[in-house]
């Protein structure tokens, strides 16, 4: 225990030279137990006196843990320190007071009934001041902080309860601990057993039941007490003393990862952990294929730990995940069938492609034709079957590969290489708008697109009167498309809708009035 203060910290000075320093400082208040804060501090650059200074006037003073975190807010987040700064010195007045009245209460002989109790509700720690202790005055101090119980002269045993549930580390000032006390200290904080004198079977279950790691602190481990413990928090396993398989089988089951405690790892043991956790599979000393298919199942990833695979196991992990592939040594052609036919995507990860196993790709998924490195014929249409865009990473295109692919979709046309006038006509015959894809316009090409669509006129680099004539035919409104109207397209457009009427040109309107 630190020696009490003796004069009050110029906490002004203290934190204008935290503020002034280029430090990481990141303080985390954690809300341990109801009304009570803890202070933790991570990645310390701090003068040491100015440290020693901060946990000691911790100690007396919580609300200072207010201000100090503010500060420490406005260094980690890099905000306005100077606005911070107000907040803390707010704080710090509303407190100096408390203060204020701790010294006056010092020299006050004649200390009241009513003073005393007043001043213990704002602050339990003046009751290290109070010269006549009443069960009351002290039932308020510790109400207020339960730290205030390591001045209590008498101790009660209702006391400490309500020291213990306002602050579970005020239990290190009980000078009696009764079993009700290390219970109600234990519900809150397991790790308090440390503290208890006498431990109970029944305090230790409470424990553990808390916190499954308080079972380090357990002098007289039973059976019970370790199941509990491991129940609660696999990994509490650590701390038995006597591993039997029934512990192990639940620490495991509560937290795979606990295998790496088990000092006799049996084949069940093993298959609980990676069951609960595939990526336990690391702990596993002895590796069984059943193992590590059980591993493979939950996670394609636990791959990685398999010591020795075997073809078995490869094969479990790619029809989980095809990409897996990308972890397997020793590839067969069924491993590499399985993983493409998983994820067509997979086929990246093939050393040996064969024509099946790059059928199967892009059957899966036709964009995994992107990776097939020996492009044959068959390949090629699969691919422009499944997905007509594909015709765009086709090396060698042939007519046949280049009909199936904008018979799959007219807009692939854009994709072909070599534009025959069969391939154009196949094309605007089922969407005449593809007519912009086509690099060489003849006349035949031009008037089966209009013909199928009239708008596709507006695509036609060579109008001539007939091709116009077949647009407004299938379309009267193409007539906003057509560069020179004569009459007899005009009167055409309008006969085949009425509409039309306004594109056609002033010179021309006089043929529709009545």
């Amino acid at each position: 225990m630190e020696k009490e203060a003796t004069h009050l910290i110029d906490y002004d000075k203290i934190i204008s030279q935290l503020c002034r320093q280029k430090f990481s400082i990141k303080l985390l208040m954690l809300l341990r137990y109801p009304n009570y804060v803890t202070v933790y501090v991570d990645n310390f650059h701090i003068p040491v006196e100015i440290f020693q200074h901060i946990t000691f006037f911790l100690e007396y003073y919580p609300l200072t843990m207010s201000k100090l975190a503010l500060v420490s807010k406005g260094l980690y987040l890099n905000i306005d320190l100077q606005s911070l700064y107000s907040r803390c010195l707010k704080i710090q007045n509303h407190y100096s007071n408390i203060c204020d009245q701790n010294y006056k209460l010092k020299d006050v002989r004649n200390q009241s009934h009513e003073l005393c109790l007043k001043l213990v509700q704002d602050c339990g720690l003046l009751l290290k001041h109070v010269k006549f202790q009443t069960e009351d005055i002290c039932l308020q101090a510790v109400q207020q902080n339960g730290n205030a119980l390591k001045y209590v002269k008498n101790q009660t045993e209702q006391i400490c309860l309500e020291a213990v549930k306002k602050n579970g580390y005020a239990f290190e000032y009980v000078k009696n601990q009764t079993e009700q006390i290390c219970l109600e200290v234990v519900q809150q904080n397991g790790n308090a057993l440390e503290y208890v004198k006498n431990q109970t079977e029944q305090i230790c279950l409470e424990a553990v039941r808390k916190n499954g790691c308080a079972l380090e602190y357990v002098k007289n481990q039973t059976e019970q007490i370790c199941l509990e413990a491991v129940r609660k928090n696999g990994c509490a396993l650590e701390y038995v003393k006597n591993q039997t398989e029934q512990i192990c089988l639940e620490a495991v089951q509560q937290n795979g990862s606990a295998l790496r405690y088990v000092k006799n790892q049996t084949e069940q043991i093993c298959l609980e952990a990676v069951k609960q956790d595939s990526s336990a599979l690391q702990y596993v000393k002895k590796q069984t294929e059943q193992i590590c298919l059980e591993a493979v199942k939950q996670n394609r990833l636990t791959l990685r730990y398999v010591k020795k695979p075997t073809a078995n196991i490869y094969l479990e992990a790619v029809k989980q995940n095809g990409l897996s592939l990308g972890y397997v040594k020793n590839q067969t052609e069924q491993i590499c069938l399985e993983a493409v036919q998983q994820n067509g995507y997979a086929l990246k990860y093939v050393k040996n492609q064969t024509e099946q196993i790059c059928l199967e790709a892009v059957k899966n998924n036709c964009y995994a034709f992107e990776y097939v490195k020996n492009q044959t014929e068959q390949i090629c249409l699969e691919a422009v079957q499944q997905n007509s865009i594909a015709l765009k990473y086709v090396k060698n295109q042939t007519e046949q590969i280049c009909l199936e692919a904008v018979r799959k979709n007219s807009c692939a046309l854009e994709y072909v290489k070599n534009q025959t006038e069969q391939i154009c006509l196949e094309v605007v015959q089922q969407n005449g708008n593809a007519l912009r894809y086509v690099k060489n316009q003849t006349e035949q090409i031009c008037l089966e697109a209009v013909q199928q669509n009239g708008y596709a006129l507006k695509y036609v680099k060579n109008q001539t009167e007939q091709i116009c004539l077949e647009a407004v035919k299938n379309n009267g409104y193409a007539l906003r498309y057509v560069n020179n109207q004569t009459k007899q397209i005009c009167l055409r457009a309008v006969e085949k809708n009425g509409k039309a009427l306004k594109y056609v040109i002033p010179e021309y309107k006089f043929l529709f009035h009545s």
